[in-house]
């Protein structure tokens, strides 16, 4: 979830992901086929954006990204990193 290996910058990311999401009533899901199948969906809804984002193999031939596709994918990103540690965390426990 960063550029940074800097055991001091990893661990600010970690305590800014932790504060900003909380563990949810999505964390009693403990199926982690039905963890698969909800990254898929949303890598197809917020990635891919249902399609409508066509990949490319060259820069010359790469559509621009929509405005705040970073910013948007980022939080994503944290929030499915946040998620997956607190499912983790607590199959483990099991």
């Amino acid at each position: 979830m960063g550029r940074s290996t800097s055991i001091q910058n990893v661990l600010n990311e970690v305590t800014l992901i932790k504060a900003s999401h909380k563990k949810d009533d999505l964390t009693t899901d403990l199926d982690p086929v039905s963890w698969s199948n909800e990254s898929f969906k949303l890598a197809r809804e917020k990635v891919y954006l249902n399609g409508k984002l066509k990949g490319s193999n060259s820069k010359e031939n790469a559509l621009p990204v929509p405005d705040n596709y970073g910013g948007d994918s980022k939080k994503v990103g944290e929030s499915q990193v946040s998620l997956a540690g607190h499912r983790l965390a607590k199959f483990l426990a099991i």
